[in-house]
């Protein structure tokens, strides 16, 4: 089936793709925004993960990365906030 005929969010994206960016996210902070094309974000998640698994909030900063990669690969995929 092509992408075309599957749901699709809001600017585009299939709704499969905003769902592998929250599940790569969740199992490695920051490898959902590496899949979003936000290589930045995801060294500073993943290197603010490592840090704060430390001190036992590694979790909190894991949760975070798979919601901002969900919700930044259901809008345009690429960050609203970046300068293009």
């Amino acid at each position: 089936m092509p992408d075309s005929e599957l749901p699709q969010s809001s600017q585009g994206t299939p709704i499969w793709s905003v769902f592998v960016a929250g599940i790569l996210s969740f199992f490695v902070s920051g490898l959902g925004q590496f899949y979003n094309g936000q290589p930045a974000k995801g060294l500073a998640f993943f290197f603010g993960s490592l840090l704060l698994w430390f001190v036992f909030l590694g979790w909190v900063v894991a949760t975070w990365a798979a919601i901002d990669a969900v919700v930044v690969r259901w809008g345009k995929g690429h960050g609203e906030w970046e300068s293009k």
